[in-house]
């Protein structure tokens, strides 16, 4: 389970990095409910600015991961259902991790990039309704890229989470399937 038990463990860093992102959204709420005007397109610059520092400090958050949290690919899916709502399977790579702790915690690392990216996203469409601002047209792109990627594992991920023969560590600690 990495090293819960240390004084500075790699969830309580993501936690640190991730502590004002409810504060990030807020703001974006508030300011994007605004009027445009100089000054508040200047902060919106800045929230962006904001969101993409923080993004960037949860990347290298994931750098500095051990190897033993990196999922690993158990499996893909090749067929795409007619109806994906009522699919069986994730279409697509199958992610095992080595525990359940491991990919939650990972998983929240997702959510908080999906967050800033949002926060991109919304403020570069405030800026720009149009879609074309040279100010903002590259974040924006990166931060679909980032969205979907996110998206994507996090999907990865629901199979492992969703089947107990693909858990190993609750296998070796003797746990049935119900958890206990």
């Amino acid at each position: 389970m990495g090293d819960e038990h240390g004084e500075e463990n790699a969830a309580n860093r993501l936690t640190l990095i991730s502590i004002d992102l409810p504060n990030i959204r807020a703001e974006a709420r508030t300011l994007l409910s605004y009027q445009k005007s100089a000054s508040t397109e200047a902060e919106v610059l800045g929230l962006i600015s904001y969101a993409q520092t923080v993004d960037a400090n949860l990347g290298n958050w994931a750098n500095t991961l051990p190897p033993n949290w990196s999922f690993r690919t158990a499996g893909m899916v090749y067929e795409m259902p007619v109806d994906l709502e009522s699919a069986e399977q994730w279409p697509g790579p199958q992610h095992v991790y080595d525990d359940v702790f491991i990919a939650n915690i990972i998983n929240d690392y997702r959510v908080s990039r999906i967050f800033c990216q949002s926060v991109v996203l919304g403020c570069a469409s405030w800026l720009a309704p149009e879609g074309n601002d040279p100010r903002t047209d590259s974040s924006c792109v990166t931060a679909r890229f980032v969205i979907q990627q996110m998206a994507d594992e996090i999907s990865a991920s629901v199979p492992f989470h969703m089947s107990y023969d693909m858990q190993p560590m609750a296998k070796k600690l003797g746990q049935d399937e119900s958890g206990k």
